[in-house]
């Protein structure tokens, strides 16, 4: 079984995650947790280790870095198409592979996590007459169960200075990510939408409930 964890930074993925993965290994319900995004998959990643000049910048130069990358139209237009096609094999076969030798892959950020992604890094690009796009929607494995946490801007920042994220964002880059995973979320694009500030002892349960899974025993 395919599932999907989804939501803006800190809003509790992997929290629910990390107890989610006990929980299987307690009960020997074989499992994988697969981390991806549009710019994270292992061809692109290959790539950028291949070209960037930012690796002993501090925050602030990755940034300027990463803006003058993108204010390349060509470089742009370069990265997203490798992105998509690189998503098109990684979630259509790769994940399909691993569901037959797993009971559950968990996805720590999927389809619509990199469709509010998009938006943001690729802002010329108009993600509903994109081609490949549609491409990477039709052929990614379909989640039987997908969930989207959900907590206040203020939260999510609060949370990320107390881990000492790395790359921590601008409160006000947070809203606009939280509005766009609130239209995907009225639009039925995941099966259960969570309340991050309830309990994680509260969350893990209504996880384990989705999934079919009961205290003592799976179903």
């Amino acid at each position: 079984m395919i599932v999907s964890f989804s939501g803006i930074d800190s809003a509790g993925k992997s929290t629910q995650l990390d107890l989610l993965r006990a929980y299987c290994d307690k009960k020997r319900l074989r499992s994988v947790t697969k981390w991806s995004k549009a710019r994270g998959t292992p061809l692109v990643v290959f790539l950028k280790r291949l070209v960037r000049r930012d690796g002993k910048m501090d925050d602030a130069g990755k940034r300027e870095y990463r803006e003058a990358f993108f204010a390349n139209p060509k470089k742009e237009k370069f990265l997203y198409r490798v992105s998509m096609l690189d998503l098109c094999w990684y979630w259509s076969i790769h994940y399909r592979l691993l569901n037959l030798t797993h009971r559950y892959v968990f996805c720590d950020r999927y389809l619509w996590d990199t469709a509010v992604e998009l938006q943001f890094d690729f802002p010329h690009v108009d993600l509903d007459k994109s081609v490949l796009w549609k491409l990477v929607r039709r052929l990614a494995a379909k989640p039987k169960v997908s969930f989207v946490f959900f907590v206040p801007a203020e939260v999510s920042l609060a949370r990320d200075q107390q881990k000492n994220a790395a790359g921590i964002e601008d409160i006000e880059i947070k809203k606009q990510k939280i509005a766009v995973y609130r239209a995907y979320a009225e639009k039925g694009c995941w099966t259960n939408v969570m309340d991050g500030l309830l309990p994680r002892e509260e969350l893990h349960k209504q996880v384990l409930q989705a999934l079919g899974l009961e205290k003592g025993g799976d179903v």
